[in-house]
């Protein structure tokens, strides 16, 4: 039996990338929204910082669970689910005029991002064959930057000309829209040979993803590896400006085009080293795994010792070389947990990863931004520097005291 004409692959993984591209944009809303909602709402720039992590605990808490659910129902379940209580909390906005119903709204709409991920990797491999999927995933992952770019443009703009609960509607309304296209055009994948051919080749489905990944030692060293490279990708992205400025006295025009080709090559890297692994690595995604460590190790080392006078265009460099690695990690690892966790597995283990992982962009600010103010910021990136050094031994013991048969794609 065969799937309608419009029920490909490729538009399975552009309806989610584009229902994750939206949710990237609700959700990285905050910041550049941040001095109208001050002003309008009279709050402090700590409670700006609280509806952002209101969403981010809730997504948290609903990681496992939600991980779960999508093994037991499928993505296409799930996925409507997730952007309804994305759309619905952002249209509500609209017409709120209180801190604390904000609060609440942005807490609802964490249920759908703590969601996504799960969903959109189930789905990811639900369709795609194993040679495929490291570039499929990096493409899923570029919605993630590329709508937190949108964001910091799209929120000032609309906010001045009309008003910042109208833009957060117009969010809404663009996942309302991208709901409906889900629940017309999305399906599961009504085929699975994968499950009916090499059923030997598939780890056993589990009703509990924490014994899963504590059985698994690939498993568990990869999901350990989250926290550190998310905590590295989180101080570059927070901190990466004011350093230059504060310690190089560099420019501001300078800094941020630092910053900016720092985001624009993690999005880029997203990409690009997922498509390293299927095409160069023979659908190795550990070896692109150790690589972009290398790469991280060196990024972090040049930032942090570096000396002052050094020519701007290093440093442009430089910026390059930590965003492709350091923020265009994402995609690669998820592909690694996916491949290590298995069809049957893939939502709930997922939901771990995402668990343990976001603890690294929790604590990565007070911690970076503490040892900044008191020892200064060269033992800030070295602490960067130890976590990208975490990473790359991680990988490297799992390539080396693993049978190649441990990480054959499934």
């Amino acid at each position: 039996m065969h799937a309608p004409r419009h029920q490909t692959p490729w538009t399975m993984l552009w309806i989610l990338v584009i229902a994750q591209f939206l949710m990237s944009v609700g959700a990285y809303a905050w910041g550049p929204l941040a001095p109208f909602l001050i002003d309008s709402l009279g709050i402090s720039r700590a409670e700006v910082g609280f509806i952002t992590s209101s969403m981010y605990v809730v997504a948290t808490v609903i990681a496992i669970p939600g991980g779960i659910l999508v093994d037991r129902f499928g993505s296409y379940r799930t996925l409507i689910v997730c952007l309804v209580f994305s759309c619905i909390p952002f249209l509500l906005m609209g017409f709120m005029k209180s801190y604390a119903t904000l609060l609440a709204l942005a807490a609802v709409s964490g249920v759908g991002y703590g969601l996504i991920n799960q969903t959109s990797t189930r789905g990811l491999m639900n369709w795609f064959p194993p040679q495929k999927r490291a570039t499929v995933m990096g493409i899923k992952q570029t919605g993630v930057s590329l709508g937190a770019a949108l964001a910091a443009v799209i929120f000032p703009i609309s906010s001045l000309h009309l008003a910042w609960p109208l833009s957060l509607a117009g969010t809404g309304i663009a996942l309302a829209i991208i709901t409906l296209a889900a629940a017309i055009y999305y399906r599961d994948q009504p085929d699975k040979p994968e499950e009916s051919t090499t059923p030997t080749t598939l780890p056993p489905k589990h009703t509990n993803p924490v014994k899963l990944v504590w059985q698994n030692k690939p498993l568990l060293i990869v999901i350990f590896i989250f926290p550190f490279l998310a905590f590295a990708q989180i101080s570059i992205t927070s901190f990466l400006l004011l350093f230059l400025t504060e310690s190089h006295n560099m420019s501001l025009v300078g800094a941020s085009a630092c910053l900016t080709i720092t985001l624009i090559s993690g999005t880029l890297g997203r990409l690009i080293w997922g498509t390293l692994a299927d095409r160069v690595f023979n659908s190795d995604i550990l070896k692109a795994c150790i690589l972009l460590s290398i790469g991280g190790c060196i990024a972090a080392a040049a930032i942090t010792y570096l000396p002052t006078g050094t020519p701007i265009s290093f440093f442009y460099i430089i910026s390059a070389i930590a965003g492709f690695t350091l923020i265009g990690w994402n995609a690669a690892l998820m592909a690694l947990v996916a491949e290590l966790a298995g069809l049957e597995n893939v939502g709930s283990v997922m939901g771990v990863a995402i668990t343990i992982g976001w603890t690294g962009i929790f604590v990565a600010p007070p911690i970076f931004g503490f040892i900044a103010d008191t020892a200064g910021y060269t033992w800030s990136w070295l602490l960067v520097l130890c976590c990208a050094i975490v990473s790359l031994a991680g990988f490297v013991f799992i390539n080396f005291n693993q049978p190649s048969n441990h990480l054959k794609r499934i």
